[in-house]
């Protein structure tokens, strides 16, 4: 079983509530909001736009969903490269760094699913798109949002690797490779005129 700061992944789920870990995130300078418990939908009325860093907003919204997961929008503290591995992510990410290298370091969790989501630093024209880079290859920028650790899908758990989010700072985010940008940047949806 891993551990972070000598505590199994167990122990935390059980002494560590949702709320506990959404002000967390606000501390770190994330805004979040709930998502439905045990998924990945808001659980707001505005969803995404209802993202807030002040704790006492945040108190309360829990208050009403204790059991809410965690969604943090997008786009202004970070991008996601998501990889579904029940869609063929991780085989198209394998072949992908295969052919033009390795990504960086960088802060990524292993989603509930056995996918991983990559957290690099922001970007204005990184946006959303579903599988058009690869099969099973997602971004999350502008206009989306990821659930973090501290939620469950289906009972199983985000969770970063490296990184605590109740006791570590944030650790700094890698600049995506030019490889992979001009594969997410040729892929954005054409914004109307």
């Amino acid at each position: 079983m891993a551990t972070r700061n000598g505590e199994s992944d167990t122990q935390r789920s059980v002494t560590s509530t949702p709320v506990q870990y959404a002000l967390r995130y606000a501390r770190l300078g994330w805004p979040v909001f709930p998502c439905v418990e045990g998924g990945k939908r808001p659980a707001s009325e505005h969803g995404f736009k209802d993202a807030t860093l002040d704790e006492s907003a945040i108190s309360s919204m829990w208050r009403d969903n204790p059991r809410a997961n965690i969604g943090v929008p997008s786009g202004a503290q970070f991008w996601v490269l998501d990889v579904d591995a029940k869609s063929g992510g991780l085989e198209s990410l394998r072949d992908m760094e295969n052919q033009y290298g390795e990504l960086p370091a960088t802060l990524y969790a292993k989603t509930p699913s056995g996918g991983m989501h990559f957290f690099f630093a922001p970007r204005p024209d990184i946006a959303n798109t579903a599988s058009k880079i690869a099969p099973g290859i997602a971004t999350r920028g502008h206009g989306g949002y990821v659930c973090v650790e501290g939620s469950l899908v289906e009972g199983n758990p985000y969770s970063f690797t490296d990184f605590d989010p109740l006791f570590d700072e944030l650790p700094e985010l890698a600049t995506a490779p030019v490889w992979l940008l001009n594969k997410v940047i040729a892929e954005r949806p054409q914004l109307a005129a």
